[in-house]
């Protein structure tokens, strides 16, 4: 005998986003995690007294879509700090984002989100991206990538582009990203790099392969990928290192090769727009699958978070968008609009 859903989410078109898609009715859920995926006459065995029943009301369900690029704090002190993410953290939902990878722009930002997850309040996956500065601290404390809770684990160590300025105020050399790469690499973080044209990836890639023999082993990534030769997306492509743009052109060319390709960044006030992402591919080549899953599971790929969300599947996290319209009838992909943001089985945004 199962155990009743503590909600289910009845009466809309629910695609996987997985291989091979699949589509369903509705939703069950208990304790965060999908239990039950079918029909609607199907889940009703899965409701019980106080189970509470949601009507998608026809509309089209997708998984969580994933930031792999996000800039989310913005003020400075404790108070003002966890403010500032709960906000952002809204913002993301109303535009159907339930995880991002974000960037620590201060050492209090890692805190605050720990805090708010540990009270309750908040309503995003978030896989801390560290600042290059931080890798001192880091390796004394023995962090490592994935360390943490189901809400906020530790993500990844950015490191700037060559000649860019770095945390520390100094310049980043050639020789300075390949010690923090190594050392990176050593103490078991990924490394999420900057490199935004087919010159500095190609550079960066040999960094990569430099440290590791297996860089897509470890889910090194080049981020703020703006342009990208066929040569250097296969490049991308044998190494499985996944590439993160914003950039409609660049993951037509990334996908094209075979690449591994998340979308993230260039979003307005640190927030990033999916659907924009989606349809700037999508009008460049790329199918509406194709985009939607590297909106949704390529940025869960790229955290190495395939087996908790990305895709809707029993046992997964209950991360999931409904939006008003199916995107793949929609004129213009990026004028569907968001309707409902459901984190960990809870309904974080609704406009229904």
């Amino acid at each position: 005998m199962h155990a009743d859903a503590d909600v289910v989410f009845v009466g809309g078109e629910v695609y996987t986003l997985g291989e091979p898609d699949e589509t369903y009715d509705a939703v069950a859920v208990r304790d965060g995690r999908i239990v039950r995926l079918d029909s609607d006459y199907e889940i009703e065995f899965s409701v019980g007294v106080e189970t509470d029943v949601i009507d998608l009301d026809g509309r089209t369900v997708l998984p969580g879509f994933v930031d792999s690029a996000a800039t989310l704090a913005d003020d400075d002190g404790a108070e003002a700090t966890r403010a500032s993410l709960r906000a952002a953290a809204e913002r993301a939902n109303e535009r159907g984002v339930t995880a991002v990878h974000d960037a620590v722009v201060r050492p209090d930002v890692a805190g605050a989100y720990r805090d708010l997850a540990a009270d309750g309040a908040l309503s995003l996956r978030v896989a801390l991206v560290h600042g290059h500065a931080a890798l001192d601290a880091l390796e004394t404390l023995g962090a490592r990538t994935d360390h943490g809770s189901e809400r906020v684990r530790t993500g990844a160590l950015s490191v700037p582009a060559v000649d860019e300025t770095g945390d520390d105020g100094d310049a980043i050399t050639p020789a300075v990203r390949r010690d923090v790469c190594r050392r990176a690499d050593d103490a078991g973080l990924r490394i999420a790099a900057r490199a935004t044209r087919p010159d500095a990836i190609r550079g960066l890639l040999d960094d990569y392969g430099g440290v590791t023999a297996d860089p897509g082993a470890s889910r090194h990534r080049v981020i703020d990928v703006r342009e990208v030769t066929s040569a250097v997306a296969s490049r991308l492509a044998d190494l499985g290192v996944v590439a993160v743009t914003a950039d409609g052109d660049a993951a037509a060319t990334l996908l094209n090769a075979g690449a591994r390709v998340a979308f993230g960044g260039g979003g307005d006030g640190g927030v990033f727009d999916p659907l924009a992402a989606v349809n700037a591919a999508v009008e460049d080549g790329v199918s509406t699958t194709a985009a939607l899953r590297t909106a949704t599971a390529g940025g869960a790929y790229a955290g190495g978070d395939e087996g908790r969300f990305g895709t809707l599947a029993t046992g997964r996290a209950a991360d999931f968008v409904a939006l008003d319209r199916s995107p793949w009838d929609a004129d213009s992909i990026a004028d569907v609009d968001v309707a409902m943001t459901v984190v960990g089985g809870d309904v974080a945004y609704d406009a229904r």
